[in-house]
């Protein structure tokens, strides 16, 4: 069999845009910001800032742990206890691990109650729920998305159409899951989830954000494009960005045996160091923004060129914007970023391509 060219793949699409935000609060209220469910991967970006409040890496590590749920049968979140204390009394969010968007099973419920599961041709056929084909499945219809409120006044044990879905996910199988819950009433304990499926046979294990932190010296920092509306501007400076995130050559080797050189995006300065801080966990919007409010609080009181906050998602959840389905066919890389200073904001969102297949 011949090697196929594989320099002739056209690279994957995806869609690149940002916006001016005018004022803080603003930033914080946008919907890229509020909708993004999924967070796994957090990364801030400090330059000239060697030394910082403690209280900004506390943030997404105190109080930020989650559970993992192993075998978890997916009938058993339509439980009356766990509807009633769990879904209608909070903000629970949860995702199946270690499988795979493209070709394994998945289910996920999002804090506005919405239980997603991403299934074969069939698993669908097999659970007879409503539910409806893939918006990236072309005409061989090989996956479907079914989508349930677990909020509707129709789940009530004994009702037929309850009883329908609960004995119907009952065949789905058994997943490992990751969950988050986030009470309505503040006296009352996010591990009361952890509690409750503990109580009903469940093995339960608690999971804590990694973080980790660089601190790059006498690099030259490009100056944030807030007057610039250019969007190839914006996507190199992204791209120094990740660099950063990297730990790359920046240009200060310059040594002839390297054929290419990464060259800093102008205008730029030259600064002492940049700090860079990451966490990787499962971290609930509620988090986010109360990093992201802690930022731009920071940012009013220095003087300080910019500060930048990356957040990334899972690859394999079944959504990935609110209730918009997510794939990892092409790429997945669904993420946000924002950059602002004491007086400047700018919004950036890279989604995945919604080509669809044949």
């Amino acid at each position: 069999m011949l090697c196929p060219e594989v320099w002739n793949f056209e690279a994957p699409n995806s869609t690149f845009k940002f916006k001016k935000i005018y004022g803080g609060q603003n930033l914080e209220a946008e919907t890229s910001i509020n909708t993004f469910y999924y967070n796994h991967l957090v990364s801030v970006t400090l330059p000239d800032s060697l030394k910082f409040p403690e209280s900004l890496t506390e943030k997404l590590i105190l109080d930020c742990e989650y559970y993992k749920i192993c075998d978890l049968n997916p009938s058993d979140l339509l439980n009356r206890n766990f509807l009633k204390f769990f879904i209608k009394s909070g903000k629970l969010t949860l995702l199946s691990s270690n499988t795979r968007i493209d070709c394994d099973n998945c289910i996920g419920i999002t804090p506005d109650g919405q239980l997603i599961l991403s299934v074969d041709k069939e698993t669908f056929q097999n659970l007879g729920l409503d539910g409806k084909k893939s918006h990236f499945t072309g005409k061989n219809k090989y996956r479907y998305i079914i989508k349930i409120n677990l909020k509707e006044d129709f789940l009530e044990p004994g009702k037929p159409k309850y009883e329908k879905i609960k004995s119907r996910l009952h065949t789905l199988g058994k997943f490992t899951v990751i969950i988050l819950w986030e009470p309505s009433i503040q006296d009352i304990c996010p591990s009361s989830v952890a509690k409750y499926f503990s109580d009903i046979g469940y093995k339960v294990n608690i999971s804590f954000p990694s973080f980790t932190s660089n601190t790059i010296y006498s690099v030259s920092v490009p100056k944030a494009p807030f007057t610039r509306n250019d969007e190839e501007d914006m996507v190199e400076f992204t791209e120094w960005l990740g660099m950063i995130s990297l730990d790359g050559d920046l240009g200060t080797n310059q040594s002839e045996n390297y054929h290419t050189s990464y060259v800093t995006l102008e205008p730029n300065e030259k600064l002492g160091q940049v700090k860079f801080l990451q966490w990787r966990g499962f971290f609930t919007v509620t988090k986010i923004k109360e990093l992201l409010h802690e930022l731009i609080q920071y940012a009013t009181l220095i003087n300080k060129p910019w500060i930048s906050i990356y957040v990334q998602g899972f690859s394999d959840s079944p959504v990935a914007w609110g209730s918009d389905e997510h794939h990892y066919y092409i790429n997945g890389d669904n993420a946000y970023l924002a950059i602002f200073n004491e007086t400047n904001y700018l919004l950036c969102t890279q989604t995945c391509s919604k080509k669809r297949y044949k």
